[in-house]
């Protein structure tokens, strides 16, 4: 199955970030899933290939032309550059099973919001998983609690995305969509 992983490709971030994500990932690309991401080396973005590669895991490096530098890092037989950032998001989640969000930033979270809307829409029927590492998106969480409560957006949104908190409660869930 093919896995997107959204997350930062920032090398400056907690270094506690780093660390678990890169246990967390040497166990999922242990399981039976290809790598879908938006090919940085860097960060978070770049522990998710080397895990892959590490495993011999098929790689998919979709990058729009903005970002087109990033190739020169990585070493992968499947490379795309779109023209758009919301034309590699939608190439990304086309090619993808499931799609499951790690800390990140600003595209992270256009990414996350635009696979909500996409779902909500009938247009995307993958699962959506944020992997709220050390309670990263805890506040954007509330946030959108906060919509709910107050008529925003409607509960059923909820049931588009799935959180999980820690790394096993992670496996778990992609042992789940890998035999289902």
């Amino acid at each position: 199955m093919n896995l997107f992983v959204g997350c930062s490709s920032s090398e400056n971030i907690s270094k506690s970030y780093l660390e678990q994500a890169q246990e967390c990932l040497d166990k999922v690309f242990k399981m039976d899933y290809d790598l879908v991401f938006g090919a940085s080396n860097n960060g978070l973005m770049g522990i998710s290939y080397r895990a892959a590669k590490k495993y011999n895991k098929e790689i998919k490096a979709i990058v729009p032309e903005v970002y087109c530098e990033n190739l020169k890092q990585i070493d992968c037989p499947f490379e795309q550059v779109v023209n758009k950032i919301n034309e590699s998001t939608d190439v990304l989640f086309d090619n993808s099973d499931i799609l499951l969000f790690l800390p990140g930033g600003i595209g992270s979270l256009n990414e996350i919001f635009y696979a909500i809307e996409l779902k909500r829409n009938g247009k995307l029927n993958k699962p959506i998983i944020i992997y709220n590492l050390n309670g990263f998106y805890d506040k954007l969480l509330s946030f959108l609690e906060n919509l709910y409560n107050q008529n925003f957006i409607d509960l059923r949104v909820k049931e588009y995305y799935e959180v999980v908190e820690t790394c096993s409660e992670l496996i778990e869930k992609l042992k789940v969509q890998l035999y289902d």
